[in-house]
């Protein structure tokens, strides 16, 4: 985004976010409060309180990108760790909410991260403190690495990974499902999952994916054993991820293989399984997937919970105006380029 009528020296420097801050303190009215805003946005990294920048590079938090309240809550909580009261910790959010004010004003960013923010709120669990996802998330390019590795490793980790990254399924569900979980339903091949709150998902199993859990299967089963799955109560029921020994594969057992595949991989990020789901959701909501469908997929009770993981925040090219004028010219195709 260019931002015309600010210098253009501010506009190119490497430390945009802290120029930016120094625009808006010099811009207060007094002296006393142009100081003010500068500890509270720039302050010193060292210092016992750390200020709403230095914390943000400390975590990898871009100020002028993708910034939610979670952030925000986590640094408050932070200043609370440090011996900040409540009015300190007030005051320092009050001038970050003003901050991006400005930084709206001047076209910088689309949203103000602190409005929704109540003074002395609190985080409501550990999860929300962290300024980012607990696991990184892995690029489209990174999870098709990771395919084609853990397809050359053995066909446990293939099949392990492919169920991963093509049904966004929780490893708690895999590790708890059988192989008779396995069946069809209207011509696809499904896997039912035990969900959250007794609430069984069903999973469709790609064809590249099915290929990969029946190669899998076939390499630890008995003739007798093989798919397709007998029906529920005929004999004990097989687990569908399971060790050398056949009892099941843990939680655990999934993480540390995944961890192990991603280092083959040459993967520079500490992977775990939410970390692929995080990808799967990611990246069908880039692709202009509906939320509600990403939402559904996911198994997620509230749409505000799936949205956490959209990370292009109405990109243009997907933006819905595009649509609408399309129906208000009677259909006809709007595009971003017929626009310009």
């Amino acid at each position: 985004m260019v931002v015309d009528h600010l210098p253009a020296q501010i506009i190119d420097a490497d430390d945009r976010a802290y120029q930016l801050a120094e625009m808006f303190a010099a811009g207060a009215k007094t002296a006393h409060t142009t100081d003010a805003r500068r500890r509270d946005l720039i302050g010193a990294s060292a210092g016992r309180s750390p200020a709403w920048l230095p914390w943000c590079a400390a975590r990898g938090v871009d100020p002028l990108g993708v910034v939610r309240p979670a952030h925000l809550l986590a640094w408050i909580a932070d200043l609370a760790a440090a011996g900040d009261g409540e009015s300190s910790r007030n005051r320092r959010l009050s001038t970050v909410s003003a901050w991006y004010r400005w930084l709206m004003r001047e076209d910088v960013v689309t949203i103000n991260p602190a409005e929704r923010i109540q003074p002395g709120e609190k985080p409501k669990s550990a999860a929300r403190v962290h300024p980012m996802s607990p696991t990184p998330t892995p690029s489209r390019a990174q999870v098709i690495a990771l395919q084609a590795t853990a397809d050359a490793h053995s066909p446990t980790a293939g099949a392990i990974i492919a169920l991963l990254a093509t049904t966004g399924a929780r490893v708690s569900e895999l590790v708890d499902a059988d192989v008779e979980d396995i069946g069809t339903e209207r011509g696809h091949v499904v896997l039912s999952v035990p969900g959250k709150g007794g609430v069984r998902g069903i999973l469709p199993l790609p064809p590249s994916t099915w290929h990969r859990v029946r190669r899998y299967l076939d390499t630890r089963m008995t003739d007798d054993e093989r798919l397709p799955a007998v029906a529920a109560g005929s004999r004990p029921r097989r687990p569908l991820l399971a060790r050398a020994t056949g009892n099941r594969m843990t939680r655990q057992e999934v993480s540390r293989l995944l961890a192990r595949i991603a280092r083959k991989a040459g993967l520079d990020l500490e992977l775990t399984p939410h970390g692929l789901r995080h990808a799967y959701a990611t990246d069908l909501l880039d692709d202009g997937v509906p939320l509600y469908d990403v939402q559904r997929a996911m198994r997620h009770a509230s749409a505000e919970t799936t949205v956490r993981y959209d990370h292009g925040h109405l990109d243009p090219d997907r933006h819905p105006a595009y649509r609408r004028a399309a129906q208000l010219a009677g259909g006809g195709q709007a595009s971003p380029a017929s626009t310009t």
